[in-house]
């Protein structure tokens, strides 16, 4: 299915049982396509709070760049810290998650605020223009689940489409490879140490900044890379 880019209605919708409609069509969504999802739960509240720390020190306006947003518990914290002038993109290859985002922007104060300033895109990074654009990209893709081309093709994407000063911050489920490997078939392993190769590589040359989140499920790693370092 082609990707699009949808538009955010203002609508009156029911508000009663929000975070439980969240956390259920999250885990439906992991359970389905966990290689796409990589959690059964959403991020936590401190999890978005460290995801967005850099934005926090980038002056406005910005333009920022959202990838793999879910069901939006980390949107829910860039939103609140947009200010006039800043433009935020989100893509989400998954068509519940984004027509559920649709709505959040549709009935949420905090996300209404700055609906005008945001465009969600039912698409890959792919359908992006490769050009330096984005000060600040939050990813939230789960590099674990792919294989290593698909990793190393996500990072020199994020590369290209950053400005020179620009960061990424993405997560990464403490320990998760190597508990992987563990259980793993042959096959499988042999993946997983390419994603490890992968992720170092790009780590040892570009990482500004680590941050261990234990409240979350599971804990996490926030990793900010800068690439023109």
């Amino acid at each position: 299915m082609p990707g699009k880019k949808l538009q955010i209605k203002f609508t009156k919708v029911r508000k009663s049982g929000k975070g439980l409609q969240e956390r259920m069509l999250f885990l439906r969504g992991a359970v389905k396509n966990i290689h796409q999802v990589g959690s059964i739960l959403p991020s936590s509240q401190a999890v978005a709070q460290s995801m967005t720390q850099m934005l926090r020190q980038q002056p406005a306006p910005r333009r920022i760049l959202e990838v793999g947003a879910g069901t939006g518990p980390i949107t829910a914290r860039i939103v609140r810290e947009m200010k006039p002038g800043d433009h935020l993109d989100i893509y989400e290859i998954d068509p519940k998650f984004t027509a559920f985002l649709v709505e959040r922007f549709a009935r949420e104060p905090n996300f209404q605020r700055v609906a005008h300033q945001v465009a969600i895109h039912t698409d890959s990074i792919e359908a992006i223009k490769p050009q330096a654009q984005y000060d600040i990209i939050i990813s939230a893709v789960p590099f674990t689940n792919l294989p290593p081309d698909a990793v190393k093709l996500f990072f020199e994407t994020y590369r290209t489409i950053l400005r020179p000063d620009g960061v990424l911050t993405y997560i990464e489920f403490i320990f998760g490879r190597t508990i992987l490997r563990v259980f793993a078939r042959k096959d499988a392993r042999k993946r997983l140490r390419g994603v490890d190769n992968v992720v170092r590589r790009y780590v040892s040359a570009y990482e500004i900044k680590r941050q261990i989140v234990p409240f979350n499920a599971p804990p996490a790693r926030i990793r900010s890379l800068r690439f023109d370092e």
